[in-house]
């Protein structure tokens, strides 16, 4: 599972028609095998592909349930990398942008304290746009 996570960042950035397999193999997993940390990136990455299908309540709902999964668990070193999927690419096309703003803060600041500093200044970028 955590090699499928990295995966997932680095076939964002390069080849991008590989990522809804590496997004759709991860979730796979989980409803395998079960909810581990890196889970909660997965079915936010799920949600963030179900935006280019504009199915926005679907992506809504499932990026709602990856943000509890990410609490229950308390996965705090995945924060950054779930609220730039949700708050920043998810909720800002059904929901009014400023209510996205404190969580883009607070996904960077939990970035750069737990050391994910890539997603981090995603979530700064995001933040200042």
């Amino acid at each position: 599972m955590k090699t499928l996570h990295l995966l997932i960042l680095y076939t964002y950035f390069s080849k991008q028609e590989y990522l809804p397999i590496v997004i759709i193999r991860s979730v796979q997993l989980t409803l395998q095998h079960g909810i581990c940390k890196e889970s909660c990136v997965a079915i936010a990455s799920c949600s963030y592909v179900l935006c280019e299908f504009q199915d926005f309540k679907g992506a809504e709902y499932i990026g709602g349930l990856s943000i509890g999964i990410l609490e229950k668990l308390k996965a705090q070193e995945y924060l950054s990398q779930v609220y730039i999927c949700t708050f920043g690419g998810i909720f800002c096309w059904v929901r009014n942008l400023r209510l996205n703003i404190e969580n883009l803060l607070l996904g960077y600041q939990m970035g750069m304290q737990t050391g994910d500093i890539q997603h981090a200044m995603f979530n700064a970028s995001s933040y200042i746009k």
